[in-house]
């Protein structure tokens, strides 16, 4: 993307387990979206809260209309950065992150997901992705020069935006994954009592990149101030101070 110049990461390890502190937990979050074919990959991992050495894992891709193929697997202990499964392959590495996926996922769409949990079940299909992701926007770290630390993340949150590459054969098509993705990594204590519901954004734009967290309480009032910053494209991060989003009515 002309006129950004990217962040590269640094080799960004797992977390040794707290097992210490309860509600303690860790999670990687990754993905991309290829608006010219319509499809997407989201890759969502984290410690299992009463076995830390485990972690759960859940692989999806979007395909065209609508549908999804989508994996649900544990592996004990995912290796020291990344996650490395029988079929999923999460590499982080100087310049971004790799991702491929080589098994059998379970064929839905988003409206079956609505009624049920899925990922071990019938229709099965092959599902194969290659995925690279370079970093092409500077990294938003939560605690990057401050000391005050919240009650869902107390020990890091990362996020950073990349441009993607790659390949998708699932659902019986072949696509490319060329587009923009995203990268996740936090830890610490999971308290989610303190509010209701939230909302979660990371926007990558032509010229800024947003990220905005908002915890809120049942009626829709503010639980806390909104975390987040935007960017901008001389690399400037201007703190958040507001974020709004219509809430969910419905899980379509």
């Amino acid at each position: 993307m002309t006129g950004w110049e990217g962040s590269a990461v640094t080799i960004d390890p797992n977390l040794a387990p707290n097992r210490e502190t309860a509600l303690w937990g860790e999670s990687r979050w990754n993905g991309c979206i290829a608006p010219a074919d319509g499809v997407g990959v989201f890759i969502h991992a984290g410690r299992l809260r009463e076995h830390l050495d485990w972690w759960w894992v859940q692989t999806a891709v979007f395909l065209p209309e609508g549908r999804l193929a989508v994996d649900r697997s544990w592996v004990h202990d995912a290796g020291e950065s990344g996650l490395r499964t029988p079929t999923l392959d999460l590499r982080i590495e100087p310049a971004g992150w790799t991702a491929a996926f080589d098994g059998i996922a379970e064929l839905t769409s988003t409206r079956r997901l609505s009624a049920a949990a899925g990922g071990s079940g019938a229709p099965s299909v092959p599902m194969r992705f290659e995925l690279s992701a370079r970093t092409s926007r500077p990294a938003w770290d939560l605690y990057a020069g401050g000391d005050d630390r919240h009650h869902f993340a107390g020990d890091m949150h990362f996020e950073q935006a990349c441009d993607t590459s790659g390949t998708l054969c699932a659902g019986g098509g072949s696509y490319r994954l060329d587009g923009v993705g995203f990268y996740d990594h936090s830890a610490g204590v999971r308290d989610w009592t303190l509010w209701d519901h939230h909302h979660f954004t990371v926007a990558i734009m032509p010229t800024f990149t947003l990220h905005a967290i908002r915890a809120l309480n049942a009626d829709g009032s503010a639980a806390a101030d909104p975390i987040g910053v935007w960017i901008t494209e001389d690399g400037s991060q201007l703190p958040l101070t507001e974020a709004e989003m219509p809430p969910l009515e419905d899980l379509l």
